[in-house]
């Protein structure tokens, strides 16, 4: 190579050297600049400015994420670790005088515990009833499971009763859901009573525990009075107090209001709904008509919503609390109105007047308030053209 050739050989190099170290200088410019980004670009092995700092934001971002998923599943953990128990738990064991529905002659019939609550507001003359849970129920002969629900009433509420001995005072009824195979049901349901302030001293609140025996008639497990008198005051007015009973098969434990037996049948073809109403019996009437019943009927009403579609009625019935009709009542209606659809049936005796009042009534379908209500409902729903019969509670209608 001539010494010419060589020298612009070298020139050359020399020029490239120098445009690469403008380029890289003006590159890293900015970098030399900033004492982080020059720190990150050595760590990260990066020259390019931009893609530095989407890498930075990258980490960046992935970062947070992280620290926002650990706090999340930080405060899981502590929810986890101080959840409240459950809110009530089965109370201590007491002695026997000390529990309302246990007496020496029942020692040994008890059919389990029942835990309540009671609080009275002055402000609005009402009577909060809770039915907590139920322990250690005893299975009814002829049940293999217990399916257990609670209806709770009151009675012995003189000022409400200051009326002619030929009117029936209105008496609520309450019933809570069914618990399925159990013996140990959790209820929380809660009930309110109005019960003016002097009538306290002479209430009776009455549980009743039944085992949902389907498809026949609820079978009775057991009972329990309570006496306020037998109470303090100071206990549940304007504050919640809790109680445990046990329940016994003790005398006077009846529904009072009385039962129907119905049966029901859908025709999906015909688009017809059948109701056979077969008796009624335990009607509460008045004491007037205890020893001389009068005329009795039941009116059937169906509602598809809250729209009143037909009503109908049983032929009279005359001298018995019990009577028996035997007669089918049938509506024209589709089967997909049925799902919204309901029946009330009302239980009818005949005053000293033309006009009829109410005895009781029930209601099945999707407005029904009870549970055993809605049950025969849906048992019709799913068995098309085959009958579904039950007895069913009857409910003191409002005024």
């Amino acid at each position: 190579m001539s010494p010419k050739r060589a020298f612009q050989s070298t020139t050359d190099y020399a020029t490239l050297s120098t445009e690469f170290f403008n380029v890289t200088t003006t590159t890293l410019s900015p970098l030399l600049q900033n004492g982080f980004l020059s720190w990150a670009s050595r760590q990260l092995n990066i020259t390019n400015v931009a893609l530095l700092i989407f890498v930075i934001i990258l980490i960046f971002i992935s970062i947070l994420l992280g620290l926002i998923v650990i706090i999340f599943c930080c405060r899981l953990c502590c929810r986890k670790a101080h959840k409240r128990g459950p809110q009530y738990q089965k109370m201590p064991s007491v002695y026997k005088d000390q529990i309302p529905g246990a007496t020496d002659d029942a020692a040994g019939e008890t059919l389990g515990a029942l835990e309540y609550s009671l609080e009275y507001n002055m402000k609005t003359k009402t009577l909060k009833v809770g039915v907590i849970q139920a322990t250690d129920l005893v299975t009814p002969p002829g049940s293999g499971t217990v399916d257990p629900f609670v209806k709770v009433s009151l009675k012995g509420m003189p000022s409400l009763e200051k009326s002619k001995a030929k009117v029936r005072m209105p008496r609520k009824v309450y019933t809570t859901d069914i618990k399925r195979d159990t013996a140990c049901p959790v209820f929380n349901s809660s009930f309110v009573f109005n019960v003016p302030y002097e009538d306290l001293k002479t209430a009776v609140l009455n549980f009743v525990v039944y085992d949902a025996d389907e498809p026949n008639q609820p079978l009775l497990v057991g009972g329990l009075n309570v006496q306020l008198s037998s109470l303090s005051m100071e206990n549940y007015v304007g504050k919640s107090y809790e109680m445990t009973g046990y329940l016994t098969k003790m005398a006077g434990i009846t529904d009072d209001t009385g039962q129907i037996c119905v049966v029901l049948t859908q025709d999906p073809v015909q688009n017809e709904l059948s109701v056979n109403v077969l008796e009624a019996k335990q009607l509460d009437l008045p004491d007037f008509y205890r020893r001389n019943p009068p005329e009795t009927l039941v009116s059937v009403t169906l509602h598809i919503g809250k729209k009143k579609l037909a009503n109908k009625k049983t032929q009279v019935r005359r001298g018995t609390r019990d009577p028996y009709f035997g007669e089918t009542l049938k509506f024209h209606v589709e089967r997909h109105k049925l799902i919204v659809a309901s029946l009330t049936l009302k239980v009818k005796y005949k005053g000293q007047g033309l006009a009829y009042k109410n005895a009781g009534k029930v209601v099945l379908g999707a407005d029904a308030s009870d549970s055993s209500g809605r049950k025969q409902w849906e048992e019709m729903l799913a068995q098309p053209r085959r009958p579904v019969g039950m007895w069913q509670p009857l409910f003191t209608p409002e005024g």
